[in-house]
Formats: structure tokens, sequence, C-alpha cells
């Protein structure tokens, strides 16, 4: 990942050498998603919405002390240049199924977790979908009024 004063540029699993970026300017929603498990296995996801791209990325509950480093500066380097606050979304301790919503393909990335930071996972990946959902709905209603 690549970080400067116009945004961010990150290599997708996509494919080798294809890569998304995200102006600052374009961030619409920074937030984190925490799961209410205290165990180990728990995972936090940071989430970075914009105009059509998102940037999602996962912490473990005990990461390292690069790791944390790693995430606080890329969490302070977003709220200076985007103005907006970390917002903190509890996950429900209902599971996707439970919501009736499809669970997204299997990830590229092959990484041993449980089956509930899993399905944790999973749900997390909605999140920005209905948050996006809601920020069009209520620009919408706010251009009408």
């Amino acid at each position: 990942m690549l970080a400067d004063s116009w945004g961010l540029t990150w290599e997708t699993a996509k494919g080798r050498h294809r890569w998304a970026r995200l102006a600052w300017h374009e961030v619409r929603a920074c937030f984190v998603i925490r799961e209410p498990d205290a165990s180990d296995e728990a995972y936090s996801v940071f989430v970075m919405q914009g105009d059509g791209v998102q940037l999602a990325w996962a912490l473990p509950r005990a990461p390292s002390p690069e790791q944390r480093a790693a995430n606080d500066r890329l969490v302070r380097l977003a709220g200076t240049h985007t103005h907006l606050a970390l917002a903190i979304v509890s996950a429900a301790t209902l599971f996707p199924e439970d919501y009736d919503l499809p669970l997204p393909d299997a990830s590229p990335i092959d990484s041993p977790m449980s089956a509930r930071t899993e399905r944790f996972l999973s749900f997390a990946w909605g999140i920005p979908f209905l948050l996006n959902l809601l920020l069009s709905i209520a620009g919408l209603v706010l251009e009408h009024t």
C-alpha cells in the first residue's frame, strides 16, 4: 500500500499488478467493525469507503506491535487528510445467515482461522454496502429538501 498527499494506492487481491486508488477527497466514511468476542481469534475490520471504491483490512484482536503501529499510522493519516472521525461499529452477535444475506465467495487468501472468525469477516463485507446505500438515500433526501 502507498499513501501520499493525494490518497491511497494498493494492489488488489484480484491479480498481479492490479491497483486500486482512493483519493482523500473521495473518502465518505471511515469505520471499524469490532467483533464483540473477547477471544484472541477475534478480528476488527477497518473500512474506508469512497465513491465506488473501498479499502478494507483486518486487524487481529492481539496484533503484533508492528501491526498495531502500522494500523494506527494509517488511521491517523486518514483522519488527518479526510477530517472524518473513525466510527466504531459493533458487530451483532447474530450470524449472516440470521439476516438472510448472501455470503460472499471465499477469500483467495488461504489463512487458518476459526469458523466463527470466518463468519464475522464474511458479514463485515456487507456493512460497507449498507452504509453506502444509507449515504446515497440521505443524499437524495437532502437534495430534495
